[in-house]
């Protein structure tokens, strides 16, 4: 059931904005260190850069840079002034901009250890890992304990597949940070990554109070099929101000567990929240009233999803199943128009073969399972495939068909009747015959009026009518 692959990527977690403004690191009081006019000057400037640095944090951008600027006049070689330019111009989406004023800032100060962690995010950025990778290295080996650097060169390696390097990085970090948020966060979701959940919970329980610590909690136990201990980690993030999506994850973990009445609670209090409520979560929650018997409600949640959602292909999907389902074939069709554009999904266009046969479109039936056919080549769709052309009169290629789906499932029932029928072989009947008995015999319930009944027609094929009778009876 679910989406697109879901799982979150490291790059995802980099949150750019937060390129590293440090302050500058001068003590402007130690006046034996410089004579007083130097002094003046450094102090004047780190006054004029703290200021531009809270017009940053308040957007104010053409402030914080005329500020910035100002600093530098005063003090031509602060670097720290020199790389929140760069920080501004990157807030601001002028990428460009900031790349310039960090590369010439890390030739000019190699020992700046700010300015190629900087570029090395811009890199990140643009998805040139190799190149961001030299220079988050190359910041730590300027500084051996630049927490985020060591942070990134970790996640970059894990990206790039080299994690036992990667966890090297991460560790070292959270050795240098462990209450750094970054550097238990990352080591964790590294550990999850190559399987030692053990390990990232216990890192995890250190920081319990926090909520993407909570979150990262619930994900564990949700992929331990810990349901219930997962719903308390997510309802206690949501509740200490996590983004009330995560009830959608937890929900999804609940219904993969079995829990369809479990996952419907927890998307009723989902959507009882003040907030744009997404796609996945009405999609979710109709798929889980569907598993709940409760078609009704699952018509509901995918109509009104549909109603907000009106591109999205999953959506309209499954909205289209529960029509088909319901023998409201038009509806189903409407439902599913257009999507053989968006949803390459050999199932979906059996179902609208299936369709258009109900509809006695023949030739449309055929051309669709055709499609599903050259997609994906299951046994039930030689079989339908053969009732079509069995329909249009062509009985030659529909025991062809029928054959090619015995030859990938001897035991898919429906050929094997198909094919006694339309063949009227006394051996094929006999053959359908006997495993149609076998099956009735250890079947319960309803199916057993089905196949009661498929065996009446091989009896009565086989002209043996009093025998047919006898099962029917």
């Amino acid at each position: 059931m679910k989406r697109f692959l879901a799982a979150a990527a490291v790059a995802v977690m980099i949150t750019f904005p937060s390129a590293v403004e440090l302050q500058f690191d001068f003590d402007p009081t130690d006046e034996d260190a410089l004579p007083a006019a130097i002094t003046k000057a450094v102090s004047e400037a780190y006054d004029i850069n703290k200021r531009g640095l809270d017009a940053l944090e308040n957007k104010q951008y053409d402030a914080a840079l005329a500020l910035f600027e100002e600093a530098l006049k005063i003090f031509p070689d602060y670097s720290d002034a020199d790389n929140n330019r760069g920080v501004t111009y990157f807030r601001r989406g002028n990428i460009g901009d900031a790349r310039r004023i960090w590369e010439a800032l890390a030739a000019k100060d190699p020992k700046y250890a700010t300015a190629s962690y900087n570029l090395g995010l811009v890199y990140l950025h643009e998805r040139q890992l190799e190149a961001a990778l030299r220079l988050f290295e190359r910041a730590v080996k300027v500084h051996g304990r630049f927490v985020e650097a060591l942070v990134r060169c970790g996640t970059t390696l894990l990206e790039m597949g080299r994690k036992e390097k990667g966890l090297e990085y991460l560790h070292k970090a959270y050795k240098v940070a462990p209450t750094h948020p970054d550097a238990w966060s990352f080591l964790a979701f590294g550990l999850i990554s190559v399987g030692d959940t053990a390990e990232a919970f216990r890192i995890l329980k250190k920081n319990e109070s926090n909520v993407k610590a909570l979150r990262l909690l619930g994900s564990i136990e949700s992929a331990r099929k810990n349901s219930k201990k997962a719903a308390q980690y997510f309802t206690e993030a949501v509740a200490k101000g996590a983004d009330p999506s995560i009830l959608v994850e937890l929900a999804t973990s609940q219904l993969e567990s079995g829990g369809c009445r479990e996952a419907l609670a927890t998307l009723q209090s989902y959507f009882t929240r003040k907030i744009q409520h997404s796609a996945d979560g009405y999609l979710t929650a109709g798929i889980a009233a569907k598993e709940c018997g409760k078609i009704g409600d699952a018509q509901e949640y995918f109509e009104e999803g549909v109603r907000l959602y009106p591109k999205d292909p999953i959506l309209s999907y499954n909205l289209g199943q529960i029509f088909f389902h319901q023998k409201k074939y038009d509806q189903a069709e409407e439902a599913w128009d257009g999507l053989s554009d968006s949803v390459q999904d050999p199932s979906l266009l059996y179902l609208r073969a299936l369709n258009a046969r109900r509809m006695r479109d023949f030739k449309s039936a055929r051309k669709i399972i055709q499609r599903a056919l050259a997609m994906d080549n299951r046994a039930e769709f030689h079989d339908f495939l053969g009732v079509i052309y069995h329909q249009e009169s062509n009985d030659e290629r529909a025991e062809d068909e029928f054959r090619k789906a015995l030859s990938l499932n001897p035991e898919l029932r429906s050929a094997q009747l198909n094919l006694a029928l339309l063949s009227r072989k006394g051996e094929d009947l006999a053959a359908a015959a006997s495993a149609l008995q076998q099956k009735l015999n250890a079947c319960r319930g309803d199916d057993c009026v089905t196949l009661a009944f498929q065996l009446a027609v091989c009896y009565y094929h086989r002209k043996m009518v009093d025998k047919a009778v006898a099962i029917l009876d």
